[in-house]
């Protein structure tokens, strides 16, 4: 069948839950606040040289959720030599915080682009 000769490439679902510390530095919102994690991260691996990868991240502040960040991202990486591990990489990334000083913006926007290498 069709399904049999197709090769069946890595795909990884990775869950994250958990607790950290934030403190900011230079800013009006620098109190020491804990705050969870509540996260994943899929990978897949079209080719055996392409992949895909989707990230998404929610940082409540603990008692109260009013105070919270939020991260997503998306990369696409193709693999030039596997011997030197070396990679054309593309990705964006889009960050928000609920909570900013006065004149500073919600969200940010990040693309790049580059070479990477692996160890």
């Amino acid at each position: 069948s069709l399904h049999d000769a197709l090769p069946i490439y890595d795909r990884t679902l990775d869950v994250r839950l958990g607790l950290g510390a934030r403190r900011e530095w230079g800013s009006l919102n620098n109190d020491l606040e804990l705050e969870g994690l509540i996260g994943a991260d899929f990978e897949w691996k079209t080719t055996d040289r392409k992949t895909v990868k989707l990230s998404s991240y929610f940082f409540p502040v603990v008692g109260d959720l009013d105070d919270y960040r939020a991260r997503i991202s998306g990369e696409w990486r193709f693999l030039f030599d596997k011997d030197m591990r070396l990679s054309f990489v593309i990705g964006t990334l889009y960050e928000y915080q609920s909570v900013v000083d006065p004149e500073i913006e919600h969200a940010d926007l990040r693309t790049y682009l580059g070479l990477q290498f692996g160890f």
